[in-house]
């Protein structure tokens, strides 16, 4: 256990910051070939991910070929400012 003697010292003109989880979403797009997952692409937005799934799609052999959308949650941990944290 470590134990600080004196506060940080924060510079003139700044705020504190906490470091916070912040969560966002992705869409996975993986397509694989005769069951073996080839080709995985990320994108930010699901209208995205949709559009690659539909090229994938109109490019396999839909008897062994496979592709779909997976919705992943990112955890990022971001400094943000104190006050947004506890107004």
């Amino acid at each position: 256990m470590r134990i600080r003697s004196s506060p940080p010292t924060i510079p003139p003109g700044q705020l504190p910051r906490k470091e916070v989880t912040v969560d966002r979403k992705i869409w996975v797009v993986v397509h694989s070939y005769s069951g073996i997952p080839e080709e995985v692409k990320a994108y930010s937005d699901w209208e995205t991910a949709a559009l690659r799934e539909e090229h994938m799609r109109a490019h396999m052999h839909p008897e062994y070929d496979e592709c779909g959308i997976f919705e992943v949650e990112v955890q990022d941990k971001e400094p943000v400012p104190f006050d947004l944290v506890n107004p």
